[in-house]
């Protein structure tokens, strides 16, 4: 077995600039070793070797995302194996994970069974003929999607839109049926409201909090007034008349009240009359789930919610 070639390749990166294709490059010279070294010793190779995590997405979302680290997920009864690779490629213990003090790269091996499909995997290639298996675009878009979900994870909605606006092809069949549960599933239909269909022009202005519907006024406010009576309308997104282009001229909000998706558009010079605190209120109503509605449509499902 040459060891040597690997070595070299490995040392080499010294002088690559780009660090995602530093990254990369390392990712696979190490899963080469590997698997050379584990062939050699045990006779097969490690079909569950793949890479995850930020590198991963980084791939996908050409460099948009830069990540200072490899996760690799590999099957835990070969940790001998990948010790001996890592100590052949110069790197260092530290901890669980593995650094390479003169290339700056870290190494972590999250624990397995890898939450994705092996089936669906892409496969990255450098010309020296290394080779590295890297987790499906779809299951990035889960594992940020359940961050979301469960632990309220904001920054993976600008992940999760870099994703959609730089890959074309997406099997939304096989996301759906990884769906687990009410929240995800929940989580799962405003993204595909927001990003999947369209139906608004821009992915900046996506916030995660809630206004409120006062229904003495009929303003939609940032305030909750104790004295009121409001409604919550959540996970809202305004945008202003410079920034909404589907309508010139006019500003857009959005929101929830439970599943119901309520959206509200207002002409430029009404929405900086300063009417409410948001520029909206309820008269401003355009659609609920999609469809036309008119005031008296909406103030009488809001009745029907008290």
């Amino acid at each position: 077995m040459n060891l040597t070639k690997y070595k070299e390749a490995f040392e080499d990166l010294i002088h690559q600039q780009n660090q995602s294709e530093k990254l990369l490059i390392a990712a696979s010279i190490i899963h080469e070793l590997y698997q050379e070294l584990l062939k050699g010793k045990k006779g097969y190779t490690d079909e569950n070797f793949v890479v995850v995590g930020g590198l991963s997405l980084d791939y996908y979302t050409a460099s948009n995302y830069i990540t200072a680290d490899i996760d690799i997920i590999i099957d835990k009864d070969n940790d001998r194996i990948f010790l001996e690779t890592m100590n052949t490629l110069g790197f260092t213990k530290k901890g669980k994970d593995w650094y390479h003090n003169d290339l700056e790269i870290f190494v972590e091996t999250p624990s397995p069974p890898f939450a994705g499909d092996y089936q669906k995997v892409s496969t990255y290639e450098i010309k020296e003929g290394y080779r590295v298996p890297i987790q499906a675009k779809e299951d990035i878009f889960l594992d940020r999607l359940r961050g979301v979900a469960h632990w309220n994870e904001r920054s993976y909605l600008s992940q999760i839109r870099m994703l959609l606006e730089i890959n074309d092809k997406f099997d939304f069949n096989y996301i759906e049926k990884s769906l687990v549960g009410d929240k995800e599933t929940a989580i799962y239909t405003k993204l595909k409201s927001y990003f999947i269909d369209e139906s608004i022009p821009s992915f900046d202005h996506i916030e995660y909090t809630k206004l409120f519907i006062d229904l003495k006024t009929n303003e939609i406010d940032f305030t909750d007034y104790p004295s009121h009576k409001t409604i919550i309308l959540s996970d809202c997104v305004i945008l202003k008349p410079e920034e909404y282009s589907k309508f010139t001229g006019y500003a857009y909000l959005s929101g929830f009240i439970g599943q119901a998706k309520l959206e509200f558009l207002v002409d430029e010079k009404t929405y900086y009359t300063n009417r409410s605190e948001t520029g909206f209120i309820l008269d401003d109503i355009y659609k609920i789930d999609d469809k036309p509605c008119d005031l008296k449509a909406l103030l009488k499902i809001l009745n029907n919610m008290l």
